[in-house]
């Protein structure tokens, strides 16, 4: 098939618009979001559709997607069980906006979900719901450790990152707002993540004595 200087031209000013509108959607991100951003930082792309492991982006690219949702794409994007599952509890006029209350989706969500537990975890098992971010779930589990152990300090491998909360950044690795620490929220030890096996599990109140002669050498552990 004979291609036409025209259709060159006319596919030259496709990419041109669509590198143009995936710069200007960057640009304008940049200009109005905060500086809470991870992710948009590392991958300035521009996602516009996406099936499976595939996205599309706006500058007319096609991407592997390795990311994943940060490992919530389970069935990767758009899978049709997914879509079929939301179209169902969209058309059935279900209250969307419920704060913690009890409804049937939710209900038969946890109902599936003790059934895959092993029967001993399950009959004193308690489920707490976060936002929709692995940070929330950060957040929680300082609370209930805390209030379990009556206890503050934290082992934090470094190398890590649990989000951009103040006491999830207290527990990350390498920080690019270290200016914000000026009032620690935790008391943290922070451990090389290659010598995470030389810690010894559920110790005592953190300090030197904690870790192993291997990992000591590099902690930065507080006094006491």
């Amino acid at each position: 098939m004979a291609v036409t200087k025209s259709a060159v031209a006319s596919l030259k000013r496709e990419a041109e618009g669509a590198h143009a509108a995936h710069e200007g959607i960057l640009r304008r991100q940049s200009a109005r979001e905060s500086a809470a951003r991870t992710y948009a930082r590392a991958l300035p792309i521009v996602p516009v559709r996406a099936r499976g492991l595939t996205i599309e982006g706006a500058d007319g690219r096609r991407y592997l997607d390795c990311l994943s949702g940060a490992g919530t794409l389970a069935l990767g994007h758009n899978h049709p069980v997914v879509l079929e599952a939301i179209r169902k509890v969209l058309d059935s006029g279900a209250p969307l906006h419920v704060l913690d209350l009890a409804t049937p989706v939710k209900d038969a969500f946890t109902t599936e979900l003790f059934r895959t537990l092993p029967a001993g975890l399950a009959d004193r098992a308690r489920v707490q719901f976060c936002g929709p971010a692995g940070t929330d779930a950060v957040e929680a589990a300082f609370k209930l450790v805390r209030t379990a152990t009556g206890r503050s300090g934290l082992l934090a491998f470094t190398g890590a990152y649990h989000g951009m909360t103040a006491g999830a950044l207290e527990a990350s690795g390498a920080r690019p707002t270290d200016g914000w620490r000026a009032c620690p929220i935790h008391r943290t030890t922070a451990v090389p993540s290659a010598s995470a096996a030389n810690v010894a599990p559920n110790s005592a109140p953190v300090g030197p004595s904690r870790c192993s002669t291997t990992s000591s050498r590099a902690c930065r552990c507080p006094p006491g």
